[in-house]
């Protein structure tokens, strides 16, 4: 794993570091204000809906959170149960350094108990740290909703990335 960080298990005691992650996430979206709609109450909701099937997994260096990646459950519906989205967040001055990477193969090497064959990511189309990121680790682009996501200043794509894996085989 990079820079000897630990993966874990998020726990309840984490919230507040999810939140300070979350809105330090990426500093040059176009859409920066989206993340103060968060606050440290969804963050607690989070963290008690998880479950096997849609962990929020922790890394850690030298006992400080760096990042957090969750799996949540793409559409809500029993056909798309084999699918996961993933969210995946990295401090600013970690990010570059294999950290995302770690989180990620944690996930990709738990993928049979976790359950799923197919990751989904949405990514905003001014996060090309993110876009380049998901696309260096195997996914693709699948699909771009234009101008879905607004605020009260600016209109952005979002893009859909996702990638499959082989069932019953470890990558």
């Amino acid at each position: 794993m990079a820079l000897n960080c630990v993966v874990r298990h998020a726990e309840f005691e984490d919230a507040s570091a999810m939140l300070d992650i979350f809105r330090q996430c990426d500093p040059h979206s176009t859409l920066a204000d989206r993340h103060h709609d968060i606050n440290l109450l969804d963050v607690m909701d989070w963290l008690e809906t998880t479950t096997d099937r849609h962990p929020i997994f922790m890394a850690e260096r030298d006992q400080q959170v760096i990042a957090w990646c969750s799996l949540e459950a793409f559409y809500g519906l029993p056909a798309f149960d084999q699918a996961c989205e993933i969210s995946l967040y990295v401090l600013p001055q970690w990010q570059g350094q294999g950290v995302g990477k770690a989180l990620l193969e944690h996930i990709i090497q738990h993928r049979q108990e976790i359950g799923f064959l197919h990751l989904v990511a949405y990514i905003y189309a001014g996060n090309d740290n993110s876009l380049c990121f998901f696309k260096a680790n195997e996914f693709e682009t699948w699909g771009k909703l234009p101008n879905i996501a607004r605020s009260e200043e600016r209109v952005e794509d979002v893009y859909l990335l996702g990638r499959e894996f082989a069932e019953g085989l470890v990558e």
